[in-house]
């Protein structure tokens, strides 16, 4: 598999869990409103999720990290083919986690008819998706590759 084709393959996943983010949004906004305000009797299921939200969102890298040692270690790198399997694996279980804080979100809208709540989870999961855009100069610096450097330009 060539950096190109991983790279395709890792955007074609980025923008699937992206669309399901768009989905929960289009759920969530399609239910109907309360008759009347949400009660606080949820609040203790507000904060509880809210506190495994941050700390999934926290452990995203770590985790990305952790996965991605096992592909260099031991000189596994000199192959190429197996780092990007396992680079792969690792962005999958990244893009989960975070869309995990979505699901979360969403919890809490059929729960507790907490709008607000949902959006903010979903503003976090949204957020932790623009941070996992996948970049050629990643992959390159994963298997040791220079990225390439682009001309540079004479002054006219």
């Amino acid at each position: 598999m060539s950096i190109d084709q991983h790279l395709r393959t890792l955007r074609i996943l980025w923008v699937a869990f992206l669309v399901s983010l768009g989905t929960y949004a289009a759920l969530a906004f399609a239910l109907p409103a309360p008759a009347e305000a949400p009660a606080d009797r949820h609040a203790p299921l507000l904060w509880a999720l809210g506190l495994v939200a941050a700390i999934d969102l926290l452990t995203v890298m770590p985790v990305f990290k952790l996965m991605l040692a096992r592909a260099t270690r031991d000189g596994a790198s000199a192959a190429v083919e197996p780092v990007l399997r396992i680079h792969q694996a690792a962005f999958v279980v990244a893009l989960a986690q975070v869309e995990a804080v979505g699901v979360l979100g969403l919890v809490l809208v059929f729960v507790s008819s907490r709008r607000d709540w949902f959006w903010l989870f979903l503003g976090a999961a949204t957020l932790g998706m623009l941070i996992l855009v996948p970049r050629r100069a990643q992959i390159e610096a994963l298997l040791g590759r220079p990225a390439p450097l682009t001309r540079p330009t004479e002054p006219t």
